[in-house]
Order: structure tokens, then sequence, then C-alpha cells
């Protein structure tokens, strides 16, 4: 898999479309080998520490991590990866300050704006049609 694949699949797992600017959201969240270990959650720590040769405290505190950071909720099933693109906004967004800055908060707005377009644009064209 291709570092540029991870996001792709991330996206496609957010339930979205292949947005420019949600690449760029994720990219800015996470590294290529955070991306991998998102993708495959749910699954035990201890699983996760097998299959990514490393010790099983290292996985529990980057779980944990992701929590924090809000990239991840804990389920009946496990920790995992958020389930679309409004729980990752919002909870990315709630996370401790440490993990929000003005370039994640722009590129947000961006996204925002640029689906904001989209939406009047489809609006616009409909009401045409029907007129």
């Amino acid at each position: 898999m291709t570092q540029t694949d991870v996001y792709a699949e991330l996206m496609e797992k957010l339930h979205s479309s292949k947005s420019e600017y949600l690449r760029r959201i994720l990219q800015k969240l996470v590294t290529p080998e955070e991306g991998r270990l998102l993708l495959d959650l749910p699954d035990e720590p201890a699983a996760l520490a097998r299959k990514w040769g490393l010790d099983e405290n290292t996985v529990n505190s980057k779980l944990q991590e992701f929590q924090e950071r809000g990239l991840a909720v804990k389920t009946r099933k496990g920790v995992q990866f958020d389930r679309d693109v409004v729980q990752l906004h919002d909870s990315t967004l709630s996370s401790p300050e440490k993990w929000v800055d003005t370039e994640l908060l722009d590129l947000w707005k961006e996204f925002h704006e640029a689906i904001m377009t989209q939406s009047m644009s489809g609006a616009r064209q409909r009401d045409l049609k029907s007129g």
C-alpha cells in the first residue's frame, strides 16, 4: 500500500467523497503509519502489537492518544476510527488545545466552505431545472 492510498482508505472509512480538502485535513492529523494503524481498528491491542511488531504498552498508549486527539472512540468492539466526517470534525476540534492549531482550523474552514459552495451550486441547479 502506498502512503497516498492510506488517506484514500481513511476517507472511504469516513464514508466521504475523495475530497482534496479532507485529504489535507487527514494529512495534518495523522502520519501514514498512524493512518495504517487506524485502518486496522477495531482490534485487540495484543493483536495489533503482534501485527505491527510493537509491545502492547506502546499500542495502548497510541490508542489512548488517538482518542485524546479525537481520531478514535472507544466502543464495545474496542477503540475504532471515527465513523464519519462529522464525528471526525467534532471530536478533533474538541480535543485538547495542544492538538488544535490555526492550520487545522483553517483546513476545516476551507472544507466547510467547499462543501457549502457545492451544496449551494447543486441547489441552484435544481431550482433552475424546476423553474
